[in-house]
């Protein structure tokens, strides 16, 4: 793996820290053809699986087997609302405690934990029916031109 940090990855990179929300590949590529058109998709995706390799950026994986990516990558935890499909960052859960006891009986070493909460968010929890995905694009299209401005 070539192991320089190329310009395009850092523009990825730097797009993804700048922001508050989990995005797809897709949406991240969105963003950032808005100001370098010369970045492709698959750019943007060799990108991202070498930032999350060498450990600058958090890949999640929903339970609809959507990927999104994190550009925190301190140590916290992810919530998944299960009917919109967003993913939240929680800071305030204390890392899980295992008894060591269990661990040796399993054969297991830790080298390193991830915690996912899964359910629903308040959003979806006031709403009769469920967000349809084009109204999503278009709340992600706001946020995002909010940001940028």
């Amino acid at each position: 793996m070539n192991c320089k940090n190329t310009v395009q990855r850092q523009i990825v990179l730097d797009e993804l820290q700048s922001i508050c929300s989990h995005p797809t590949a897709q949406q991240l590529h969105w963003m950032i053809s808005r100001r370098h058109p010369s970045i492709g998709l698959a750019t943007v995706y060799r990108a991202l699986d070498f930032l999350e390799k060498t450990g600058k950026i958090q890949k999640l994986q929903t339970k609809k087997r959507v990927t999104r990516y994190d550009g925190n990558s301190t140590p916290h935890a992810h919530i998944f609302c299960k009917k919109c499909g967003e993913v939240f960052d929680i800071f305030d859960v204390k890392s899980v405690k295992i008894e060591s006891k269990s661990l040796e009986k399993s054969g297991f070493s830790i080298d390193s934990e991830r915690i996912e909460l899964h359910g629903i968010c308040k959003k979806c929890s006031n709403s009769k029916k469920p967000i349809s995905s084009q109204k999503k694009r278009n709340f992600f299209r706001k946020i995002v031109e909010k940001i940028q401005k």
